[in-house]
């Protein structure tokens, strides 16, 4: 048995989460290998295209577990030779510039009109659901969760809305199509946990910063990722009764209170103090450092 774990920042992040810990019970207890191959910020072009090369490497069979968490639809990834990813997160309207460009022949009014919303769906339903359908050939057990449900958000693009005529309706019929292919095994995660997307939310959460560098003076922000703790209930509450677990081996639960202690009453949580990020390399096309 070995176990891979694929997704964003809710999978690899700077302590650990929900597939670190299911990862080191598997190790307790059937002294499984386990491989997390996520990376914060990435999209779903990212995850199934780091799917396929695990399984070139390490050909995945029937007694592998596979652990896939989707990220949101609405994000670009791309590899750069002698760089590496670049997996910049979700679109946003500081990121997207209104100046028009030309890329491939195609004359493009600004950068939204690039990033283009139900091309992102399309796509993306067409990555989960055929990776879905080869995994399910392969017989490999996998356990599928998300970022938030696919369904939220889209009252938010007005922007988006009122530049093209490819509205809401559209971006919801090609979920409808789709809705059976890309059915999740467990409900998305920050939906899971109840995770809010308001300024009330945010405010309840601890402050955490990247580092004390000068660099990130300005990254003083509420963390917005599920703590330890979360990513323990999680585990408990809905992987481990879909997988037909029983509890966290001992040395499991001390492995997760020893990253709960070190955050508890940290104001701000210095993440990279916490000592968690990954350095050695997975795959081919990893850039080390994560994340």
């Amino acid at each position: 048995m070995r176990i891979f774990a694929f997704g964003c920042s809710i999978t690899q992040y700077f302590y650990p989460t929900w597939a670190d810990m299911i990862i080191h019970d598997f190790k307790e207890k059937y002294d499984a290998d386990g491989y997390n191959w996520g990376k914060s910020g990435a999209g779903n072009q990212f995850i199934a295209t780091r799917i396929w090369e695990a399984d070139a490497i390490y050909n995945f069979s029937k007694d592998d577990v596979i652990l896939i968490q989707w990220t949101s639809m609405f994000r670009e990834d791309r590899y750069h030779e002698d760089h590496g990813w670049f997996c910049a997160g979700g679109f946003s309207n500081e990121r997207l510039k209104g100046k028009a460009f030309k890329l491939n022949g195609f004359e493009y009014e600004d950068e939204l009109q690039w990033a283009d919303f139900l091309h992102c769906v399309m796509r993306d339903c067409a990555i989960i659901s055929s990776t879905k359908k080869a995994l399910d050939a392969v017989g490999c057990k996998t356990i599928t969760t998300s970022f938030r449900d696919f369904f939220e958000g889209y009252e938010e693009f007005d922007e988006f809305e009122s530049k093209t005529l490819l509205t809401y309706d559209n971006l919801g019929k090609i979920l409808d199509i789709y809705k059976d292919k890309i059915k999740l095994d467990l409900l998305p995660i920050l939906n899971f946990l109840d995770f809010g997307t308001d300024q009330k939310f945010f405010n309840s959460r601890p402050i955490s910063v990247p580092a004390l560098d000068e660099k990130y003076k300005e990254h003083f922000l509420p963390e917005i990722h599920p703590l330890p703790f979360e990513h323990k209930q999680f585990v408990e509450e809905a992987v481990y009764p879909f997988l037909n677990e029983k509890e966290l081996a001992h040395k499991t639960e001390e492995f997760i209170q020893e990253y709960n202690t070190k955050i508890k009453n940290k104001n701000p949580i210095v993440l990279s103090e916490l000592g968690w990020a990954n350095t050695y390399q997975m795959g081919f096309s990893d850039d080390g450092w994560r994340p």
